[in-house]
């Protein structure tokens, strides 16, 4: 068994018949919406869409961005998957020097504003 400190390196192989993968896909499609664009455009300029991808399928996959980072440069169809071409594989401190420019209230306000956009309202009922 690893140490605590070293994480498992899974290599991220798209499967678009296993539903994790299939969840994955609705939730980065998310990032691609014109009311999101115009959202993180409020907070960051639109480069940041490749970073959240990132960041969000590291979450997803409990990895680090540095593993996802790597996996892209590695594997085309991880991005064409994700909707990063080559050339637009960012180096991991570059990912990391990025996040880092948000504050935390900012970065929540974005994600509040995203999720608030893509959800349904719904009605109040009168008591």
């Amino acid at each position: 068994m690893p140490p605590p400190s070293e994480t498992i390196r899974i290599p991220l192989v798209v499967d678009q018949s296993d539903y994790r993968w299939k969840l994955l896909s609705k939730i980065l499609n998310i990032f691609d919406l014109r009311k999101v664009k115009r959202i993180i455009a409020r907070y960051a300029s639109l480069k940041a869409i490749p970073v959240l991808k990132i960041t969000t399928t590291s979450m997803f996959f409990s990895t680090q961005i540095s593993h996802v980072v790597s996996e892209l440069k590695q594997r085309k169809e991880l991005r064409e998957f994700i909707g990063i071409r080559e050339k637009e594989v960012p180096k991991e401190s570059y990912v990391y020097a990025f996040l880092s420019k948000f504050s935390l209230t900012g970065f929540i306000a974005m994600i509040l504003r995203i999720l608030n956009s893509i959800t349904k309202r719904r009605a109040r009922t009168p008591e």
